[in-house]
């Protein structure tokens, strides 16, 4: 492994590796090149590469799956300090130790990110294998400070959860040239500059978006719908906050979001006729999971979404707690547009075995592999029925 100036081609093919997470060719390619170095613990990292490359191709079942991955776990308890000994010396702390991936995820706190130590790990090789980073215990100053360094050239992935700092030094992050590689972005249980991301050209590889209890409102949201830079988001996860019909309104004419196929609305208050709306236009036809957990939707807009045709891609649409009867179960049993359904949560509403049956005898519910009814008032007789049904598929009342 190279102490002194990292190496260009293994930053040129860890870059690929980043751009390109789901492609395994490139993985290969890293791999060749390390197992061709003359250092051993070069080789070793290639033969991890190799096996983490493998892992992820062979199926869950896949009798070789236990082996790979004890050859992971064999490789990085003997190699982990040599491959990420700057990291840990300058404070990082590494997040996913037992995951074994081929990217780093690490942490490390506000003061110890603005240090020397810190910084001068941005020309090393160690750093270049981080993908995801979280800050903890960082103030306005530190993270504005962090905005404007060079932690942030080489991130996918950045993560801010419950720090007490300002709108403005978020924005200074988001809109950092230096983040224009951002796939994925968690900020929850703070304040957040829903404008500034939305009109932040550095958000254009925007993947994945978590905004869980940011007091986001329906007209950050709506700034969101409309962004022209988050044209590549597929997933955006919007739970507890205060979104009502007009958060609704505003997916069902966005003008962005082109790519988005995961809205993950827990814990609002879209109700009904909201739901009417969210799935009327055509934006939700491109969507394959919708989550409206706690959002008051009721019968009425259960049937909405069952009676919307272009609403054919869902494989998975959570419903629970959301003050169901029965109706909502027949109108889903009925539903030809949910035929591509493989998850299904109904749980904690008020569906007895009329809506059980229904749902046990439904022509349109063949893919169903998971389906959640517990905390409702179904019998035995249907429980039975939806177990001969769905087998495995079901949880236990």
């Amino acid at each position: 492994m190279a102490t002194g100036s990292p190496r260009p081609e293994l930053l040129a093919l860890l870059a690929a590796v980043k751009a390109d997470p789901g492609d395994d060719t490139v993985k290969l390619v890293l791999a060749d090149w390390l197992q061709e170095q003359d250092d051993e613990a070069d080789r070793a990292r290639g033969e991890f590469v190799r096996e983490a490359a493998k892992y992820d191709r062979l199926g869950i079942y896949h009798p070789d799956r236990s082996a790979s991955a004890r050859r992971r776990e064999a490789l990085w308890e003997k190699y982990h300090g040599v491959w990420l000994g700057p990291l840990l010396k300058a404070g990082f702390e590494i997040d996913n130790w037992s995951d074994h991936q081929i990217h780093v995820s690490a942490s490390i706190s506000g003061i110890k990110v603005v240090g020397k130590k810190a910084l001068a790990t941005t020309t090393s090789e160690a750093y270049a294998w981080v993908d995801s980073l979280s800050l903890d215990e960082i103030n306005s100053a530190q993270l504005t400070k962090f905005a404007n360094s060079p932690f942030l050239d080489s991130l996918t992935d950045f993560i801010l959860l419950g720090e007490r700092v300002s709108e403005d030094s978020v924005a200074a992050v988001v809109t950092s040239p230096r983040a224009a590689g951002l796939q994925h972005l968690l900020l929850q249980k703070m304040t957040v500059p829903v404008e500034a991301i939305a009109n932040s050209p550095s958000m254009a590889r925007l993947r994945s978006l978590d905004l869980q209890q940011t007091r986001l409102t329906d007209a950050g949201f709506k700034a969101l719908c409309d962004s022209p830079h988050l044209n590549s988001l597929w997933r955006l996860e919007a739970i507890q906050n205060r979104l009502t019909i007009h958060a609704a309104r505003a997916f069902a004419e966005a003008k962005g979001l082109a790519a988005l196929t995961r809205l993950n609305l827990g814990r609002n208050r879209i109700g009904p006729k909201g739901t009417e709306i969210l799935v009327s236009g055509p934006n939700a036809g491109r969507l394959s999971e919708l989550i409206l957990w706690s959002n008051g939707v009721t019968d009425q807009g259960v049937e909405a979404i069952c009676k919307q045709k272009h609403l054919c891609n869902l494989t998975h649409l959570s419903l629970n707690g959301n003050l169901l009867t029965n109706r909502s179960a027949v109108a889903i049993a009925a539903a030809k547009n949910l035929r591509g359904l493989w998850y299904l949560d109904l749980e904690s509403n008020g569906i007895s075995s009329v809506g059980a049956f229904a749902l046990a005898n439904s022509p349109y519910l063949a893919n169903i592999t998971r389906l959640e009814l517990e905390r409702n008032r179904i019998g035995r007789k249907a429980w039975a029925a939806l177990d001969a049904r769905f087998g495995d598929a079901m949880l236990s009342n």
